[in-house]
């Protein structure tokens, strides 16, 4: 709802997104990419031969962190002939390993493709020099330390030789060196054997594997990744934005939430006439001149098509209702209510009805501005003298009296006249009470232009005296606090309320509440209006189906109903008494919760041909619902067991589980299909009694129950 309300912001910052990040995409340096692979090798004299796996000989995340040294940036340098510093070079460089290998990716990025193809070679190239280098090193140190030690024993061989040679030597001191002679030999020997295989080994670290090839396309930046990123921030924020202000925006937010708020169906919705119109044969367009009258001077227009609408549904309720006046108003100013009452005036003349168009605005008048007609006397003037010309033959602009003119064949308009000292006190005055009522054996409509009613009294001081008041809306401009305050004002002075209905619209069937009268006003068909407002309601929603519950005794309601459309479907008995706690063995009752609600569905569905899940899940919310398991499936659920929960169970066992676990029956019973006369007689037997019956019947969608159930008041 809020995307569809906030649709054209989110729009607009989605296309804002786009362009920004395409500017910034198109100013930005293309930067190419260079990549150089080394396959690092481990230092061995055969590396063919290890006894170590070749991750275990190189740790390839070490020799990352080499490549991205300063010093092989620095050989980097000179291999490129460049006069950057290596940290300045190694901004440009970088290192990725691919997975389970021993393979250096040295990427290099510049502007100019070649350099970033030599860059990436010389890095790999500088990192092997290095590796090298620094591989020979370590050898040179290590056979100077060995040659040093050889050199160390090999000096003290003489003297073990020259205690050999003595014959002065005992025979402890010959043995003695003999084994320290040997000791030093095997010492020697191994010591040169390790000098000869550091003389073998191989200081090659790795071998470029593949070679920079010269980059033909950027990698940076890339257009169609940022365009999408600057879409999606774009979509993101106007998502935001559009939540933030749907929260702040106290408009109305389209013709259901007037409709909501006023407790009243939306007669019309009036567009917005277009500002401009294609030129009469000829290419292009020219500025449409303001019309407010647009039943009149653009009668093919969509606006005159809305206002014979509004003209169709208010000539259809004038016929039920026995409406002749009606007061148009609106809760501040500029809101269309004199254009609404001046056109809708119109419709209902072209429809041969005679109508009176009252401009009873006496502070802002302005009919007289739409039938270009000179504000001079009017409805004050009439009031004082109470007297008023009845219609003669039609004319266009023509005076019949001072205060009344012809405008058009079957419409004539009273002006306001000069503003009076206190227009409140004439709107509320016997006056006008008489000159209401003599026009309505004169007028088929008496329509009256009437001041904001937020804005001054006099509106309020006219609503009890007419039959019906038209509120104007706009779009744009009324906010949702107006409407509720021009409601409340309006119901203040109204008179009380004189009848009541409830809808259920939880499901795709509506479910209506039975209708009560206030005593005193019954038989003057307030129950008639009630419920062509419930039909006028399903009508404006599209459901597929009104449903209710008739009291049986009363005949009247039974015949109203009937002749409205609804057929009687089926006798339902209310069930009063107290409580069983009863158990039916195999069948447990507990707490229904939301993991039960897609069950209990597919059961309603089988029954009713539709589920009842907007009342089930707040049986739930409110924990009265209760679920009835039979060998570990759900067979019955019920909303509650009462006069407003509903049941539905797959047998008559299901139902008697819920019934006869019920701590109480709320509303004072539960109601319970006649048809069904084993479970109606099972009632009887435990002490239950029947108090009255009820009626259903139903408009428009109805599936034959196809299994045990109880209504619910609502159906």
């Amino acid at each position: 709802m809020v995307f569809r309300r906030q649709w054209w912001l989110v729009a607009v910052l989605a296309v804002v997104g786009a362009v920004l990040a395409t500017a910034w995409t198109l100013q930005r340096t293309p930067i190419y990419q260079g990549t150089s692979s080394v396959l690092v090798q481990p230092v061995t004299i055969n590396r063919f031969e290890g006894t170590q796996r070749l991750d275990q000989q190189v740790n390839i995340n070490n020799e990352k962190e080499v490549a991205l040294s300063s010093a092989v940036a620095v050989l980097a340098g000179r291999l490129l002939n460049s006069p950057a510093s290596p940290d300045e070079l190694l901004k440009h460089a970088s290192v990725d390993v691919p997975s389970d290998s021993q393979i250096l990716q040295i990427h290099y990025s510049d502007p100019i493709p070649r350099t970033a193809q030599r860059g990436a070679d010389s890095f790999a190239r500088a990192y092997i020099e290095y590796r090298k280098a620094g591989i020979a090193r370590q050898v040179d140190a290590s056979k100077a330390t060995l040659q040093k030690q050889v050199d160390t024993l090999s000096a003290r061989i003489p003297s073990l030789d020259a205690i050999l040679a003595s014959p002065d030597s005992s025979g402890a001191q010959k043995t003695a060196a003999t084994a320290q002679k040997s000791t030093y030999q095997q010492r020697i020997s191994s010591l040169s054997e390790q000098v000869a295989q550091l003389e073998q080994l191989d200081p090659t670290p790795g071998q470029v594997i593949q070679a920079a090839a010269l980059p033909s396309s950027p990698v940076s930046p890339k257009k169609k990744l940022d365009i999408g990123l600057g879409v999606f921030v774009g979509l993101f924020l106007g998502l935001v934005a559009g939540f933030v202000r749907d929260r702040s925006d106290k408009r109305l937010r389209g013709r259901q939430d007037l409709a909501d708020r006023l407790d009243r169906p939306v007669l019309a919705s009036i567009p917005v006439l277009s500002r401009y119109k294609r030129r009469d044969g000829r290419l292009g367009w020219s500025r449409r001149r303001r019309s407010n009258l647009v039943t009149l001077d653009q009668p093919s227009s969509p606006a005159a098509e809305a206002y014979r609408t509004l003209r169709t549904r208010i000539a259809r309720l004038a016929a039920q209702l026995d409406i002749n006046s009606i007061m148009v108003v609106s809760g501040n100013v500029a809101e269309g209510k004199s254009t609404t009452a001046g056109n809708l005036a119109v419709a209902l003349s072209e429809s041969g009805r005679d109508v009176l168009l009252v401009s009873a605005d006496l502070r802002r008048p302005r009919v007289h501005e739409f039938f270009a007609l000179p504000n001079r006397s009017g409805l004050a003037d009439l009031l004082a003298d109470g007297k008023v010309a009845k219609p003669s033959s039609p004319g266009r602009n023509k005076q019949i009296a001072v205060e009344l003119w012809s405008v058009a064949p079957h419409l004539w308009v009273i002006l306001a006249g000069p503003p009076p000292m206190h227009p409140s006190t004439l709107m509320d005055s016997d006056a006008m009470r008489e000159f209401l009522k003599e026009q309505r054996d004169v007028f088929d409509f008496v329509i009256l232009d009437c001041p904001p009613a937020l804005v001054v009294s006099d509106s309020l001081a006219l609503a009890p005296l007419v039959d019906a008041v038209l509120v104007v809306a706009d779009a744009k401009s009324t906010d949702r606090e107006t409407v509720d305050q021009l409601r409340d004002q309006l119901e203040q002075v109204g008179g009380k309320i004189v009848g009541s209905n409830f809808i259920d619209e939880r499901g795709p069937v509506l479910g209506v509440r039975p209708i009560t009268v206030d005593p005193p006003v019954q038989n003057q068909a307030i129950g008639r209006r009630l419920m062509l407002h419930v039909l006028e309601r399903a009508h404006e929603r599209r459901v597929s189906g009104v449903r209710l519950l008739q009291a049986g005794f009363h005949n009247r309601s039974l015949c109203l109903y009937t002749k409205l459309g609804f057929d009687p479907r089926e006798a339902i008995a209310k069930i009063s008494g107290p409580p069983l706690d009863l158990e039916i063995p195999g069948y447990e009752v507990r707490p229904a919760n939301a993991n039960d609600i897609e069950t209990c569905n597919r059961i309603c569905a089988r029954v009713h041909g539709h589920d009842r899940g907007g009342e089930l899940l707040d049986g739930i919310n409110m924990g009265t619902a209760r679920a009835v398991e039979h060998r570990g499936h759900i067979t019955a659920y019920a909303t509650d067991i009462g006069f407003f929960g509903h049941a539905v169970a797959e047998n008559n066992d299901g139902l008697k589980a819920l019934i006869g676990a019920a701590v109480h029956f709320s509303g004072g019973g539960f109601l319970l299909p006649i048809r069904n006369a084993g479970l109606f007689r099972w009632c009887l037997h435990r002490g239950l009694r029947m108090t009255y019956q009820m009626n259903s019947m139903s408009i428009g969608l109805y599936n034959e129950p196809n299994g045990p159930y109880l209504p619910s008041v609502w159906y």
